[in-house]
């Protein structure tokens, strides 16, 4: 037999769950909406237009001053603060002094490449 779970699971935490689902439908249903289309896209350089198609990931990841995760900010609002963000935490993970051996290559390198 399960037992049923322990603490207080009143009103409160009833109205306060509902939010917090609510905030993280963004996450995951963001994350699986992106591997499908990303899946779609690579199919359709493979089928379609024979071409390569590579997935670079840059994962945004920034702790507030109490070490709680800041969610990514949404790319179609960015603030002047987001932008800084974002440039910051894209420098962090990919320093321009830093000349790392092509043995470890980073998802930013294949961005840099893209470009070049």
């Amino acid at each position: 037999m399960i037992d049923p779970p322990k603490g207080n699971y009143g009103l409160f935490f009833q109205a306060v769950h509902a939010f917090q689902t609510l905030a993280n439908v963004r996450e995951t249903g963001q994350f699986a909406r992106n591997e499908v289309e990303l899946d779609f896209v690579q199919r359709l350089c493979t089928h379609v237009y024979e071409i390569p198609c590579t997935v670079a990931t840059f994962e945004y990841y920034r702790t507030d001053r109490h070490s709680d995760q800041i969610p990514a900010p949404l790319s179609w609002h960015l603030t002047p603060q987001n932008i800084i963000d974002l440039r910051e935490e894209w420098n962090r993970q990919c320093p321009q002094s830093v000349a790392i051996p092509a043995l470890l290559p980073r998802s930013c390198d294949r961005v840099l490449e893209f470009f070049r």
